[in-house]
C-alpha cells in the first residue's frame, strides 16, 4: 500500500487575517473582559493612606551625671533607640487603641486588633537630628492622620510628666551655674517652662522648621540660599525661645 506523503499546509498573511476576522468577536470579548476586570479591581481596591507626624525627642538633662558644677550627659544613642521602641510599645499603642475606639475600624478590628495597629506603625528617624516621623497606614485617610497625631501626643505627654521631676542635686547645680549652657538646657525641664503656652508654640514652630531644614539638607548643599535662609530662621527662633525661657525662669 503506497505511503501517503503528508506536509503541513503553509498559511500566507491573507489567511492569518481571515482567521483573525472570523474570530474577531472572540478576541474582542476576551480583551473586553480583561479590561472590565482591571477596572473593577482598581475600583474595589481601597488606597492605603499614610499619616505623618514629626516630633522632637529631647535628651533629658535630669538623667545626667554630676561632677562638681559641671553636668556630664550620660545619654547616648541607646536612649533614642529606646524612645523609638516606646513609640510602638504595648502600653502606648494600647492607650491609643482604646482612646480612638479602633476596635470599630475595619483595619484594626479584633482579632489581633492591637497587633494590626502596631504593624501599621513605622518610626522613621530623620538622620543627624533628634527628629522622628511617626507614620501610620490605614485605608481611612482621616484615621491614619488621627492615629499618628494621637500616638505622638500621648508619647509627648508621658515624657513631659516624667520630666517634671528634678533631683535636688540637679536643682543645686542649676543655681551654681546659672549662666552655663548646661543650666540653660535644664531650664526646659522646669514645670513653669513646660507649661508655658508661648514657649510650647515656639518649640512647635522650631520642630516644623527643623524638619523642613532636614528635608532641604537631603537636596541641597549647606551653602544653598534656601538652606542658609532656613538655618538663619532656625537660629533666630532658638534665640527667641531662650529669651522667653529666661523671662520665665530668671
Amino acid at each position: 500500500m503506497p505511503e501517503a506523503d503528508f506536509q503541513p499546509a503553509e498559511l500566507n498573511l491573507s489567511q492569518y487575517v481571515e482567521i483573525l476576522m472570523r474570530r474577531r468577536w472572540v478576541f474582542a470579548g476576551v480583551w473586553g473582559a480583561c479590561f472590565f476586570l482591571s477596572l473593577l479591581y482598581a475600583f474595589l481596591l481601597s488606597p492605603v493612606w499614610q499619616g505623618n507626624t514629626l516630633i522632637d525627642i529631647e535628651k533629658p538633662s535630669h538623667g545626667a551625671a554630676l561632677q562638681g558644677s559641671v553636668i556630664i550627659e550620660s545619654v547616648d544613642e541607646e536612649y533614642f533607640q529606646t524612645q523609638y521602641r516606646l513609640l510602638k510599645s504595648d502600653s502606648l499603642t494600647s492607650n491609643v487603641y482604646d482612646a480612638l475606639e479602633l476596635e470599630k475600624s475595619p483595619d484594626f478590628a479584633p482579632p489581633r486588633g492591637l497587633d494590626k495597629l502596631q504593624d501599621a506603625i513605622r518610626i522613621v528617624p530623620v538622620p543627624k537630628t533628634r527628629l522622628v516621623y511617626v507614620q501610620v497606614q490605614s485605608h481611612d485617610r482621616d484615621l491614619a492622620v488621627n492615629i499618628s497625631t494621637t500616638l505622638a501626643a500621648v508619647f509627648v505627654e508621658q515624657n513631659l510628666k516624667n520630666s517634671l521631676f528634678m533631683s535636688r542635686d540637679v536643682l543645686q547645680a542649676l543655681q551654681l551655674n546659672k549662666n552655663g549652657v548646661d543650666s540653660r538646657r535644664m531650664y526646659g525641664s522646669l514645670p513653669s517652662v513646660v507649661d508655658n503656652k508661648l514657649i510650647q508654640t515656639l518649640k512647635e514652630q522650631r520642630i516644623t522648621l527643623a524638619g523642613q531644614l532636614a528635608d532641604m539638607a537631603q537636596k541641597y548643599t549647606p551653602s544653598h540660599p534656601q538652606v542658609v535662609a532656613a538655618q538663619s530662621r532656625l537660629d533666630s527662633l532658638d534665640q527667641l525661645i531662650d529669651a522667653e525661657v529666661d523671662n520665665v525662669v530668671l
